[in-house]
């Protein structure tokens, strides 16, 4: 059992959170161990959302609370959890999110809690089609035209026609938001902040950066 190693391969989708766990050590490299999935609780509730708008927002601490449990989840089934030597982990994009000057989501500050503008832009929202249109008017006068590198088309589900909607919408939100970050950056930002103790969530749940306080 010494010379075993393991790896977490994590999906966070549209609906839920996955977790695998592997072998990694041949002759048995790839022998999946263990599988765990949990649905995002508001998500599911439909809450933040509007169908008839193509508005479909994801509220951060869903993702959190997602990753928490399947990492937990396949952990109990590793046979030695000090042997997990990586994680690798993939998001859906273009899902863009506000921040503040830390990468902390607008919706997880004081002020924007309950704002679907201040919270994670799902992939397939399309709020943003005006804006898209006038970013494709646009890109032909440049020197270079970056539409020309996918499909000849900027369209609503990219990153920059969701964040010129949302920061159009909202004077507050124009104030407080810093930057802007997409999903997948922001799962590596909270590992980093996690690696030497425990990053916390105001009042909802600790996401522990270490393998062997996940797996208490």
């Amino acid at each position: 059992m010494e010379d075993r190693k393991y790896t977490i391969g994590m999906d966070l989708g549209t609906d839920s959170a996955r977790a695998v766990l592997y072998e990694a050590t041949s002759p048995q490299a790839g022998r999946e161990i263990s599988v765990c999935t949990c649905p995002y609780a508001r998500w599911s509730e439909g809450l933040y959302c509007d169908p008839a708008e193509a508005r479909f927002r994801q509220h951060p601490l869903d993702y959190l609370e997602a990753v928490e449990a399947v990492l937990k989840g396949v952990i109990r089934d590793c046979p030695d959890k000090d042997a997990i030597v990586a994680i690798a982990a993939d998001t859906t994009g273009s899902t863009p999110c506000l921040t503040d000057a830390s990468l902390t989501p607008l919706c997880l500050t004081p002020g924007h809690e309950d704002d679907p503008d201040a919270m994670f832009i799902l992939w397939k929202d399309h709020t943003g089609e005006a804006e898209s249109q006038e970013i494709n008017a646009l890109l032909p006068d440049f020197p270079v035209n970056y539409a020309d590198h996918s499909g000849k088309l900027y369209g609503p589900e990219n990153f920059w026609s969701k964040m010129l909607h949302v920061l159009r919408r909202s004077p507050s939100l124009r104030e407080d938001a810093f930057s802007a970050i997409e999903l997948c950056d922001d799962r590596m930002h909270r590992r980093r902040l996690a690696e030497d103790g425990t990053f916390s969530c105001p009042g909802k749940v600790d996401v522990v950066g270490k393998v062997g306080r996940l797996s208490s």
